[in-house]
């Protein structure tokens, strides 16, 4: 509980006297762990709301990448003790290696399309605002169906960050922090280094960690 209160207060929704802050009155109000909540305040007083909203959603959900499902031939291979092992490539030889073959070009793909996504940012957050971008303009186009195939995305957790999104941006709306009009809200959305900051302060500290 005491843990609880020193991270509360480190943040800002706390103050010395364990009395909500003005920030914390708005993190009460949004159903979400209170870094990405803080992270989505950010993003809504600095006008760019909506990477920052689809970030936090994604972060509350799940990543919406997909490995190959034939990773699951490799991973099982590389399970087996030898003799099993040498066994099957004798039995299955030119099948077995055609079925490895197959899954390092499916998820080398796969990592290529990430890394296409993500750009020159290095960054695995801006390649999944670029990728529901990308899904949202093939769902109005009709097409939804193939990016996701194309990109090894799961349209169902795009569904999932799209509807978590939406009520996050409902509630701050509500707050009054969210004008009515979505340009206005997102007037510095281009300033991915602004973006980035916003990331960096709603997952503070535990940006990074070393192991020993």
């Amino acid at each position: 509980m005491q843990h609880a209160i020193e991270f509360l207060k480190m943040i800002g929704a706390l103050d010395e006297n364990e009395n909500l802050s003005y920030l914390g009155k708005y993190l009460s109000v949004l159903p979400v762990d209170p870094k990405l909540g803080k992270m989505l305040i950010m993003g809504a007083i600095f006008r760019c709301f909506d990477p920052v909203d689809t970030i936090a959603a994604d972060l509350s959900v799940r990543d919406p990448f997909l490995l190959p499902q034939d990773k699951k031939v490799v991973n099982l291979l590389g399970c087996l003790n030898p003799h099993t092992f040498v066994q099957i490539i004798q039995a299955y030889t030119s099948d077995v290696w055609y079925m490895i073959h197959l899954s390092s070009i499916l998820i080398m793909d796969s990592w290529n399309i990430k890394s296409r996504f993500s750009a020159k940012d290095y960054s695995d957050h801006m390649a999944l605002v670029r990728a529901y971008e990308g899904w949202k303009d093939a769902e109005r186009e009709g097409s939804a169906y193939e990016h996701c195939w194309r990109n090894f995305l799961s349209a169902q957790t795009l569904q999932a960050i799209h509807s978590l999104s939406k009520q996050f941006a409902f509630i701050l709306k509500d707050a009054g922090l969210l004008e009515a009009d979505a340009a206005t809200n997102n007037k510095l959305s281009h300033n991915q280094s602004l973006v980035r900051a916003f990331i960096f302060s709603g997952l503070f500290p535990g940006v990074a960690s070393v192991v020993v």
